[in-house]
């Protein structure tokens, strides 16, 4: 083995003979391919090619059932908000609005179901639940909940009492047009 360094000076200095003598003992073409035909033979007699037919599952019953997995979500999410409204509206008990705070108060699995229900309710534009929580922090480290926020829940869809009549502010845009 020459060094990158004596290998340049040799390109540069020796003759065309020496330089070919280099490559006498390099391995310039491929190995000869060998098959065995009777390995081959076995090979083909327990070859076994994928079906290319494809089957098609069986045809979902039809009747009653919605087989349906889109409509089962829907279902499961309109029940879920059913069941959050009407843990909501038994916190109200009839109520335009009431104070969570005694009820969260109870557990903790109680207040993060309390609060996640009511938190959904007030996002969900739908929903005619608006949820309040105080700045205030209330720590009891003798309670079982030993730290929390106030919260108040108020239904936002009762008719409120007229006080007086009601006047609608009209935005105006470049053209003097009501946006």
């Amino acid at each position: 083995m020459l060094t990158p360094r004596e290998y340049e000076d040799a390109a540069i200095e020796s003759t065309p003979e020496l330089l070919g003598e280099v490559g006498t003992h390099l391995v310039a073409d491929a190995p000869e391919v060998v098959i065995d035909t009777t390995a081959m033979i076995k090979v083909l007699d327990h070859y076994r090619p994928r079906p290319k037919h494809r089957f098609r599952p069986p045809e979902p019953p039809k009747g009653g059932l919605d087989p349906d997995p889109i409509a089962a979500i829907e279902r499961a999410a309109a029940e879920t908000r059913r069941r959050r409204r009407l843990g909501l509206e038994a916190l109200l008990a009839g109520r335009s609005e009431a104070d969570l705070t005694s009820a969260m108060q109870t557990s903790w699995p109680a207040a993060i179901r309390i609060l996640t229900d009511a938190m959904t309710l007030d996002a969900d534009r739908s929903e005619p639940f608006a949820l309040n929580i105080d700045q205030a922090l209330l720590i009891d480290a003798e309670a079982p909940v030993t730290y929390l926020h106030p919260a108040r829940l108020i239904r936002t869809d009762l008719a409120l009492p007229e006080i007086g009549a009601i006047i609608e502010q009209t935005q105006l845009d470049r053209n003097g047009e009501d946006v």
